[in-house]
């Protein structure tokens, strides 16, 4: 038998896995902190991934020369992470493959080698400490950056690894977020260096490290900065101060924000995180006005855990964000509620009225704020409440902030 047809459906099949594998890699990571996900989901991707993973790395040497080409002619996130896993699955060839698939892409972002160190989640051990020990003698920032993103995933405090690359501007955000998810009290002194960094993120990435683990008067100034400045991080500003500062400074905070009427939005992600429930009859109010009614609901599911979806108390209306090719379309920026459902607002208020969640006690998800509340809604709520239970938990008991 010919073997030429042979070899091309195995090369047919082997594409079509490493096609779902980037795929399912961009998905699992755009469905992180998505409303529109919750643990199950985020499992049946992981273990979709795992399966398609497993028909490349069979795939052996045919395999490899399959996810390369697909990464070189298209360098986003789900096929590097394909790159990365199936160099790393070979042990006898990890830096032979990663020299060959570093040498063949164009420079680009390091963000995406740090998320593409998301592939630790399918990846044993030793692979994993084969990437961070190389990441550690080559000079390619990209090892780096995927090194502190695997380390991240894992929680795990690899000697020097985290420590150096706060030091080095290229990849000091990703140190910082990996420094705050390991909380380790060794790393305080690099971090506070960060808060006057040229590089906003980095800056933010920096102040949230030190909040999320103490009381560290220069952190919440920056914090403070950034919740009330026009720049990209005020969103995530305002749920880290809503969450860690003390309760007592909410209301007059939300209600100074609610009180200007462009404002309005930032009250919302701050009542959110703060999930005081005597906030809902002002978040109902919120709900009429189709410019927040979506965000709304989304703080309505946040601290009382009605899912308007489930319960069948959301519309049926397009979320289409607006966004087209049209050079003559003005609308560039995506709707940031895209994700959110539209909820019907008479069916909400209703749905409330039967509820009684006791004001001053702070709320995710409909359980009062405690370590074994926090626990359950790690395991059974939303991406964004399994996030804000994983900070909770966090500044609480310390440990590991897990990345979901």
């Amino acid at each position: 038998m010919d073997a030429h047809p042979v070899r091309s459906a195995i090369i047919t099949l082997v594409e079509q896995h490493a096609a779902e594998c980037a795929a399912l890699g961009m998905l699992r990571s755009q469905a992180c902190r998505s409303p529109r996900h919750n643990r199950r989901d985020i499992t049946h991707l992981d273990e979709r991934f795992s399966v398609h993973l497993d028909g490349v790395r069979e795939a052996e040497s045919v395999g490899w020369e399959v996810v390369l080409a697909a990464a070189v002619a298209n360098p986003e996130i789900g096929e590097i992470m394909t790159v990365l896993a199936t160099a790393l699955l070979v042990p006898e060839q990890r830096d032979a493959r990663l020299s060959q698939a570093l040498a063949a892409f164009p420079a680009g972002p390091l963000v995406i080698w740090y998320r593409a160190g998301m592939v630790a989640r399918w990846l044993d051990d030793p692979a994993i400490v084969g990437l961070m020990t190389t990441s550690q003698r080559v000079t390619d920032k990209r090892y780096r950056a995927a090194a502190l993103g695997a380390a991240r995933q894992r929680g795990w405090a690899v000697p020097g690894l985290v420590a150096e690359s706060l030091r080095d501007p290229a990849v000091a955000l990703f140190a910082a977020e990996v420094a705050g998810a390991l909380g380790d009290p060794l790393l305080r002194p690099a971090l506070r260096t960060l808060l006057t960094s040229d590089d906003m993120p980095t800056r933010f990435a920096a102040a949230q490290a030190l909040i999320l683990r103490g009381d560290e008067p220069s952190a919440w100034r920056v914090a403070m900065w950034f919740a009330e400045a026009e720049v990209s991080q005020r969103r995530a500003a305002l749920d880290l101060l809503g969450r860690c500062a003390q309760p007592v400074s909410m209301p007059a905070w939300i209600n100074r924000l609610a009180d200007d009427p462009a404002r309005s939005r930032e009250a919302l992600v701050l009542a959110a995180a703060w999930g005081d429930p005597q906030v809902l009859p002002w978040v109902v109010g919120r709900l009429h006005d189709p410019a927040t009614t979506r965000l709304a609901g989304w703080v309505v599911t946040m601290i009382s855990g009605i899912d308007l979806v489930e319960e069948d108390l959301s519309l049926a209306i397009d979320d289409d964000d607006g966004v087209t090719d049209d050079p003559e379309n003005p609308q560039v920026e995506p709707d940031p509620d895209h994700q959110l459902p539209w909820p019907d607002v008479v069916a909400v208020e209703q749905r409330l009225a039967r509820l009684n969640l006791p004001a001053g006690v702070r709320h995710l998800a409909g359980r009062p704020l405690d370590p074994e509340a926090c626990a359950a809604i790690l395991a059974d709520g939303q991406q964004p409440q399994r996030w804000a239970a994983a900070v909770e938990l966090a500044r609480v008991q310390g440990g590991v902030l897990p990345a979901l």
